[in-house]
């Protein structure tokens, strides 16, 4: 929204406020009246002296958004568990899963599975669909590395055992051999091979190249909180890794359940991973729109024109009402989940049994 509110001559930012709608406000938050005030003149407005707040009013109930358990972010997980035997035939129980959140709470998992073969790859979830990456094209997309350099990386952070060492130096030879099919070498090769086969999944325009459209699917799906090339082969390294020591039995399988393993999922992170995706739908939208107006009709298309901005802001959809509509229901509608594993159950009525649990 920067880009239009950017655009001089017009107030922008007021338009774009008002299409979005009134989103609910808690009680007792930084923009409730009843916020400052004391006991006293809390019951002059007809409140409770010791209103807490931390609800919303839903249609006349005090509803509250639940805390919810989510696995801890930035620690890789070994897992053992027969469902990913149904990601394929050659799919092993074994994998490795880390959640990345970026500063705004917004959070992507990228999985490591073990195959018979071998060989390993990398699983990425866009838009609730699952796709899986050979891990030997994948370490070669972060930065700019031979075969030799991702060799040697392996096995000198194998570990002391002259067992284990041999067993990670045999998988990492079978998964670089696989990559080498594809006649990939270099990492723009590799980079623009991915953006050409994720292009219709991330819904990228015509106009951006195949080494754009792979650049952007790196940034936005596989580890989100690094910046770096260096980093992010790092954290793919330490995956393969502990995915190859938990092959060979040198290390155990963690426990999802263990209280370690968890981290509280607040209600106001919530909220702006939802607000961050509604954001991100309304902007898409006013894209696909303005390149509907320019191969339809490119003579109306003018960011000087007040009348055609006015025409475009109008289509945005109501992000407050889908604001009530997580509140007043539970459920959550979203294109691509937020990372959940749940869709529904994000709020129950505020009565006192559910403000102590």
């Amino acid at each position: 929204m920067d880009l239009v509110w950017a655009i001089e001559g017009f107030d922008y930012q007021q338009r774009v406020t008002k299409r979005l709608g009134q989103i609910p406000l808690m009680v007792k938050s930084k923009l409730c009246y009843l916020n400052h005030l004391q006991p006293g003149e809390l019951v002059k407005h007809k409140e409770e002296s010791t209103e807490f707040g931390g609800y919303f009013i839903c249609n006349g109930i005090e509803r509250i958004i639940r805390m919810l358990i989510v696995t801890r972010r930035h620690y890789i997980m070994a897992l053992r568990r027969n469902a990913y035997h149904k990601r394929g035939p050659s799919f092993t129980d074994l994998a490795t899963a880390v959640r990345c959140v970026r500063p705004d709470e917004s959070s992507s998992t990228t999985r490591c599975h073990y195959l018979n073969d071998g060989t390993a790859v990398f699983a990425v979830t866009i838009r609730r669909a699952e796709y899986f990456i050979p891990a030997g094209i994948l370490l070669k997309c972060f930065l700019e590395v031979s075969d030799e350099e991702i060799y040697n990386k392996l096995i000198s952070s194998a570990g002391a055992s002259s067992e284990h060492v041999g067993f990670v130096a045999e998988r990492a030879e079978l998964m670089l051999r696989q990559s080498a099919r594809y006649g990939l070498n270099t990492r723009n090769q590799c980079v623009e091979y991915l953006g050409s086969l994720f292009r219709v999944a991330l819904d990228l325009p015509e106009g951006k190249s195949d080494l754009s459209a792979g650049e952007f699917l790196l940034r936005n799906h596989f580890f989100i909180h690094l910046e770096s090339g260096v980093d992010k082969l790092n954290m793919a390294y330490q995956m393969l890794l502990k995915l190859y020591a938990l092959a060979n039995n040198q290390c155990c399988e963690d426990n999802p359940d263990a209280l370690t393993h968890h981290e509280v999922l607040l209600p106001g992170h919530l909220l702006l991973k939802f607000m961050r995706e509604q954001l991100e739908v309304c902007l898409d939208g006013l894209r696909q729109q303005i390149l509907r107006d320019v191969e339809n009709s490119p003579e109306i298309v003018s960011f000087n024109d007040e009348a055609y901005i006015k025409r475009i802001l109008e289509k945005w959809p109501d992000v407050g009402q889908k604001f009530e509509y997580l509140l007043n229901t539970g459920n959550l509608v979203s294109r691509s989940g937020l990372d959940l594993s749940q869709a529904t159950g994000f709020t129950v009525v505020a009565e006192k049994l559910n403000f102590y649990r």
